[in-house]
């Protein structure tokens, strides 16, 4: 998956889910839509988004001017890819992005 493979509307829902401040987002709600498959999101806070499809799934990392979205296969775990765009994610955070 590119990013290129992520519409703009997809895009523009999840970062749409970082403003959503419900007790139970809309995200949580309706999953996630990216490179046209549905996700089962199964966190979203303020600054991050995990979400699933069988053993595959997406991380989101929000920074002040980004948004960094990663994908995994079936052979890695969901927090161990979310650990590691996080860490990006605060690095760029540190440098001002």
């Amino acid at each position: 998956m590119s990013w290129q493979e992520v519409s703009e509307a997809e895009r523009k829902a999840i970062a749409d889910s970082f403003a959503d401040k419900k007790d139970v987002k809309d995200v949580i709600s309706n999953g996630i839509r990216v490179s046209g498959e549905k996700y089962m999101t199964i966190e979203a806070g303020d600054n991050e988004l995990k979400a699933k499809k069988g053993k595959e799934g997406i991380v989101v990392y929000k920074t002040t001017q980004a948004l960094l979205i990663g994908h995994h296969g079936p052979d890695a775990q969901t927090t161990v890819a979310f650990n590691d765009v996080a860490a990006l994610g605060e690095y760029l955070k540190k440098m001002g992005y």
